[in-house]
């Protein structure tokens, strides 16, 4: 209220002149002509106003009443998604509508697999010439979702499977390369976990492949389908374990169905459970294959304990069946930033953490001591900066806040070591995201 009378007083003291009443203020803003037309095509269908929207959580779609042209005509068909109170009883409801002469119709209602909306997609799934409905529907109480997949002509709509999938990340993509696209599910819950192929095949929407995955899950990081060489599709699923670490879990997909690989079998002989990393499976050189991150202990950390370690990680990408190492970062966790190694440094880098700053301090390393300093990054508090400039020759890399991500390059070069200020800048990375 107190803002309200302020904007009035403003309004009323300016040398401008506006006609603008208090409840005008007050009142919510006024639908479109389209809204107002969706809205009374819902009053009609349910018979009631008092209904009320519903969102989903999460994805590209996130209204309740989603607008889309499905089948190319030009025109766009809608689907509203509600929850109705009727006595004491709460159901949530899908309607689909299609526009006659320019007015909204409800052509079909249809009960929610439950009372939450997680995600809304669409895609063609089992007719080319016309998308499918696409909904996850979020199971309360529980870690996954179930997925649904509705197909509206614009005179009927339906569902189009009895068999539930359940997920806990959802992948559309068009896995065989034809006009259909299929499913891919990442599933968790107490008792299992699982990757599963979804397909249109032979008039109905059936499992093409399903992989057990680790029962020590505690959650998908990422899931993503993508070349893993030339010749060969694979999902690539980033778990986190509950034991802290990452692993990337591969399926190939051929034939329309998928099956579970691993590091030797396509010619990487690293494990790909990582130790304290933060990455994810990503094209990181933009040539349309997927790399897998792995990670290796630093130089100089080999006999410390776990807790105390510090870890390099290495993209591995395949090319004419071999091995290639194409990246290689260290990620302070702490600070989060990471720094991409030059290639010269090799394992002959280590790094020293100072206990009273958190600095990071990097030193030519010979297998058995540290040899000469040759780079400090250190972050600190904006008015702290400006202290570190006077006494050393800090620069600034970055900055977010109040945080200052600073340096400082040791004047005396050694060739293959020493980064010039422009190329550590463009080797230094707040996050952990390599796609940015």
């Amino acid at each position: 209220m107190k803002l309200i009378t302020t904007l009035l007083l403003a309004l009323l003291l300016s040398s401008c002149t506006f006609s603008i009443s208090a409840e005008e203020l007050l009142s919510p803003p006024k639908m479109s002509q389209q809204q107002e037309s969706i809205y009374r095509a819902l009053e009609n269908a349910v018979g009631t106003s008092s209904f009320k929207f519903k969102y989903p959580r999460r994805g590209e779609n996130l209204s309740a009443v989603i607008l889309k042209d499905i089948d190319s005509d030009g025109i766009e068909e809608g689907f509203a998604f509600y929850e109705l109170k009727t006595g004491d009883s709460v159901s949530t409801w899908i309607s689909f509508l299609r526009q006659k002469d320019g007015v909204w119709q409800s052509v079909r209602e249809i009960p929610a697999a439950s009372s939450d909306i997680d995600m809304v997609s669409f895609a063609k799934i089992t007719d080319s010439n016309r998308e499918n409905i696409v909904v996850g529907w979020a199971i309360p109480g529980e870690e996954y979702s179930s997925c649904c997949i509705y197909s509206f002509d614009g005179s009927d709509a339906k569902k189009d499977h009895d068999v539930e999938f359940i997920y806990t990340d959802m992948l559309l993509e068009n896995v065989d390369e034809n006009e259909l696209m299929e499913i891919i599910l990442a599933t968790k819950t107490k008792t299992r976990s699982s990757l599963r192929l979804v397909k249109f095949r032979a008039g109905k929407i059936v499992t093409a492949g399903l992989l057990s995955m680790p029962e020590n899950i505690k959650e998908y990081k990422q899931l993503k389908f993508g070349r893993l060489t030339d010749n060969l599709n694979c999902i690539f699923a980033d778990v986190l374990l509950s034991s802290g670490s990452t692993e990337t879990k591969l399926a190939a997909v051929d034939n329309s169905t998928i099956s579970e690989l691993d590091a030797e079998e396509v010619g990487i002989y690293e494990s790909f459970i990582r130790q304290k990393s933060p990455f994810v499976v990503s094209d990181v050189n933009s040539d349309g294959i997927l790399d897998i991150p792995v990670t290796s202990v630093l130089a100089g950390y080999e006999e410390a304990k776990e807790s105390d370690r510090l870890y390099v990680t290495s993209f591995v990408t395949l090319k004419n069946g071999e091995a290639q190492y194409i990246k290689r970062l260290i990620y302070n966790e702490e600070d989060n930033y990471y720094l991409e190694m030059p290639k010269s440094w090799g394992n002959s880098v280590t790094v020293k953490k100072q206990s009273d700053t958190g600095e990071w301090r990097f030193y030519i390393y010979n297998g058995s001591e540290n040899v000469a300093e040759i780079l400090r990054i250190n972050v600190v508090d904006k008015n702290e900066y400006q202290d570190k400039l006077q006494i050393h020759d800090y620069k600034l890399l970055s900055e977010i806040g109040s945080k200052r991500y600073v340096c400082y390059i040791p004047t005396e070069s050694y060739p293959g070591y020493t980064m010039s200020f422009e190329e550590l800048s463009a080797s230094f990375h707040i996050g952990s995201d390599i796609s940015k």
